[in-house]
């Protein structure tokens, strides 16, 4: 049934639609429908589960215009490093977070570390950057340290859903506000929260 469905999408919207060559097209009909299953899933263990909804406000960006703080000041408000870098981001987006019985920080901007057209370019395309913070709650865990590679095992997507799982809140990264249309293309290659399992064994072989 998957194939079937699998060879009609790609043929269909991909191939006749898009006029993307074959195999393209198979590429890319997986990966839409595998982040469209992975969503689906999620959504439904997390109504499923009782899990509630986060309120997610935009509110303003200490650094926009110039802006800075002191370090006592980062402290207080309980902001990461890396929310701290992604604010300082061109086109950085700043949102306050609650649910769950939790309050936090969502942060977003261009991907790596870009400025002037490219980090512009990056912006419009939806290829952003996610930082989050809940309180209580062990915020993006390193994707760099004991094996985990970033890419492999995911990406900050994977690791902000983490962040929102453990404060016991049902939301994804591509349904919250500025998080931009990447977030599909990451699910589709790693899942809501990652594959460490599989990840592990890849490393493992050719390490």
């Amino acid at each position: 049934m998957f194939n079937g469905t699998l060879n009609s999408v790609s043929q269909e919207i991909f191939q006749d639609a898009l006029g993307l060559c074959r195999q393209d097209s198979n590429f890319w009909a997986y990966t839409a429908m595998s982040a469209a299953i992975n969503i689906g899933v999620t959504k439904a263990y997390g109504y499923a589960a009782g899990l509630d909804k986060v309120v997610q406000t935009k509110i303003s960006n200490p650094f926009e215009n110039g802006g800075s703080m002191s370090s006592l000041e980062i402290q207080r408000a309980g902001y990461s490093r890396d929310l701290i870098g992604t604010l300082q981001k061109e086109g950085a987006r700043f949102y306050s977070l609650s649910g769950g019985g939790h309050s936090g920080y969502l942060a977003t901007g261009s991907a790596f570390a870009t400025k002037g057209f490219a980090a512009r370019f990056l912006n419009a395309i939806g290829f952003k950057h996610t930082s989050i913070v809940m309180d209580g709650i062990v915020s993006q865990s390193s994707i760099f340290g004991n094996g985990d590679i970033y890419g492999l095992f995911g990406v900050c997507h994977q690791r902000a859903n983490e962040a929102l799982f453990s404060a016991g809140v049902s939301n994804l990264m591509v349904s919250m506000n500025g998080t931009g249309a990447f977030t599909y293309l990451t699910y589709a290659l790693h899942g809501p929260h990652g594959n460490p399992a599989i990840a592990q064994q890849i490393y493992n072989d050719v390490k």
